[in-house]
């Protein structure tokens, strides 16, 4: 009755004012005025402590609907009534792609809340011409398979790494022997696994993170060295650590390293995620690149991938100025970014400077400009 629709809406204004104390900008401006009326958005741009007041709400039945990207789906717990997919197609960088079914399986498994629903519903929003397409991919098609992440070069390198850098491996045949319990290497197979950390030690070993000892005639043992250690003890990729051992050298000969190059060392690895730059932006950045080029260690002409260094200049322009006092308001604003977005970047550089720092000592070579950037985020 009466009561009930004052109490829902004196639940949706307490939930809007919590929006409203985390900052002042302009989305989290829109997120509150949503939740006045009892509804919300929820996507990898919020920051943590919005999706933490939208989740709560809609958990608590203070909000009735929530407007989400795939990521809401994965891993959260929060049981809906109903799921609506009103897009069933995503940018993919080239093209729009059908989202896998076994994504949409996910989003639509959060429909039926336990002890509160008999059951749930799932809705595919689509065009009549499309119908026939949803049912059979989405309804009645089977999840594409599941892969090991390890069948990815990148992911088996860093466990490689660890297993000799932790002493449980030193030959190829006893990393075998520490995988060999996997799901990788039930898909690979004994000699896709042997062919696949054969490659992955050859890296390690080219990359300055690994090397044989000889240990006989023929027989040798892998060894983790000192980078390749503290690599791994820093729990970063080892394409990471080389590019750090790489940057602080470089920076180390500089006239005046400063907190931007720092930045720009560790922005400037797998670790770091990608910052988004938009092509009104991408002339801008270039301009800003090209006037710091003497307090950058990649010079624009030698960059292996341009369009990534570019995104990770970007990212380091976004770090030194909030270390020098610009707002979550003026980065969001000026840079086309989510609050959230600045939130993981600052988290990521807190843990790459650290493990910039440890290399550091690891090989010797002082650069004052990673802690100082460290210490000012």
């Amino acid at each position: 009755g009466l009561a009930e629709a004052m109490g829902i809406e004196d639940d949706a204004a307490r939930v809007a004012a919590d929006a409203a104390d985390i900052d002042g900008t302009l989305t989290g401006r829109q997120l509150a005025d949503c939740l006045r009326s009892g509804v919300a958005f929820h996507h990898a741009g919020l920051r943590a402590g919005h999706r933490t007041v939208v989740e709560r709400g809609f958990r608590e039945r203070s909000i009735a609907c929530i407007c989400a990207t795939p990521t809401l789906a994965a891993g959260v717990n929060v049981p809906a009534r109903r799921v609506v997919v009103r897009d069933q197609r995503r940018y993919t960088g080239s093209s729009m792609e059908w989202l896998p079914t076994l994504e949409v399986h996910q989003m639509c498994g959060r429909a039926g809340r336990p002890g509160l629903d008999p059951h749930g519903e799932a809705v595919l929003v689509g065009e009549p011409a499309t119908r026939a397409e949803l049912v059979a991919r989405y309804v009645e098609g089977d999840p594409e398979a599941v892969e090991s992440t390890l069948a990815d070069p990148a992911s088996l390198r860093t466990h490689v790494l660890s297993a000799i850098a932790t002493g449980f491996a030193g030959t190829e045949a006893e990393i075998l022997d520490v995988f060999d319990g996997t799901f990788y290497a039930r898909e690979a197979g004994a000699g896709g696994l042997a062919d696949a950390v054969a490659v992955a030690v050859d890296d390690l070993v080219d990359a300055g993170m690994v090397r044989r000892e000889t240990g006989g005639v023929d027989a040798y043992r892998l060894v983790a060295t000192p980078v390749g250690e503290t690599t791994s003890r820093q729990y970063v990729r080892p394409e990471t650590g080389e590019r750090i051992v790489e940057g602080l050298h470089t920076a180390a000969e500089m006239a005046s390293a400063t907190t931007l190059t720092a930045f720009e060392i560790v922005c400037d690895t797998p670790d770091m995620q990608d910052t988004y730059l938009g092509n009104r932006e991408r002339a801008e950045m270039y301009s800003f690149a090209d006037n710091n080029a003497a307090a950058l260690t990649t010079r624009m002409g030698e960059a292996d991938d341009f369009e990534g260094w570019l995104e990770a200049v970007k990212t380091a322009r976004i770090l030194d100025e909030w270390i020098g006092g610009a707002t979550v308001e003026e980065l969001v604003e000026a840079y086309r970014i989510g609050p959230g977005d600045l939130d993981s970047r600052v988290e990521r550089a807190e843990w790459l400077l650290s493990a910039a720092e440890a290399l550091g000592d690891t090989i010797e070579v002082s650069v004052p400009a990673v802690p100082r950037a460290r210490s000012r985020l």
